[in-house]
């Protein structure tokens, strides 16, 4: 668990990046006007404006970008600290200007590593939000999990489709709305057995998927997601999950050690 300490630590190591933008803002202008400058005294009367105006709209494409940047950062690290507050866990904002920031939410939530953060996927670099989180998968268990749909979409999603088909893959969760298929085949019964887990996935109306790889329960969904409860709520989720997935871990390989 991350303390207060730690918390505030990083809150004091996230914030420069605010003054670095001043920094850079002030940078700009000094070279605009310096630019400007030597182009009144070096340029033919009749084109000073029409080369000034030039330089003017290079610099204000440069500022529209850098303050798009800045704008997409402070809100995502106004909500993502608040969620990293409620959590107990600690929200970094790291890069440079130039660059780029990228804003994440670091910690242990319930004694399990976690991590939230964006990144862009496919072609067009469609940005999207990830949650990672560690659990003990000692009997090499897999799941995968997508929904919800409506039962006209689940029967034509061509995502749906190429992720499960020729699977053991079945409808889950209040109206059949999430795929599911899991190794060993338990997990499954185990999570259709959790009504905590059901009421969960029953109140979610986002496109969401989880998956298990090895040590890693992964959480993705597209777009930049910023609602604290719904944040919180996907937390609280995959560790429900990490417990089924660690007891079902645990049973086949004691089935393992007896058959031994």
């Amino acid at each position: 668990m991350v303390n207060r300490a730690d918390r505030q630590k990083d809150s004091t190591h996230s914030r420069p990046w605010h003054f670095n933008i001043k920094v850079l803002l002030v940078l700009l202008l000094a070279v605009f006007a310096a630019l400007a400058g030597v182009i009144v005294l070096i340029s033919d009367a009749r084109l000073v404006w029409m080369r000034i105006v030039g330089v003017a709209i290079l610099f204000f494409v440069v500022l529209l970008a850098l303050l798009d940047n800045v704008v997409e950062t402070s809100r995502k690290e106004r909500a993502w600290r608040q969620l990293a507050d409620r959590a107990g866990l600690s929200c970094r904002v790291q890069g440079s200007p130039f660059f780029g920031y990228t804003v994440s939410v670091l910690g242990q939530f319930r004694n399990r590593p976690v991590a939230l953060s964006t990144f862009k996927q496919g072609k067009s670099q469609v940005p999207s939000t990830r949650i990672e989180m560690e659990v003990q998968n000692g009997g090499s268990a897999s799941l995968r999990l997508r929904g919800p749909f409506n039962p006209h979409e689940a029967a034509v999603d061509l995502g749906v489709n190429e992720l499960f088909q020729s699977t053991d893959a079945r409808q889950f969760g209040h109206q059949q709305r999430f795929f599911i298929r899991s190794r060993p085949l338990h997990i499954v019964t185990n999570l259709y057995n959790s009504e905590t887990l059901r009421n969960q996935l029953s109140q979610i109306e986002t496109l969401i998927n989880i998956e298990l790889e090895g040590n890693k329960l992964q959480f993705d969904s597209l777009g930049v997601l910023g609602d604290l409860d719904f944040l919180y709520s996907m937390f609280d989720l995959l560790s429900n999950l990490a417990d089924i997935i660690e007891r079902g871990s645990h049973i086949k390989f004691g089935a393992q050690l007896h058959s031994a």
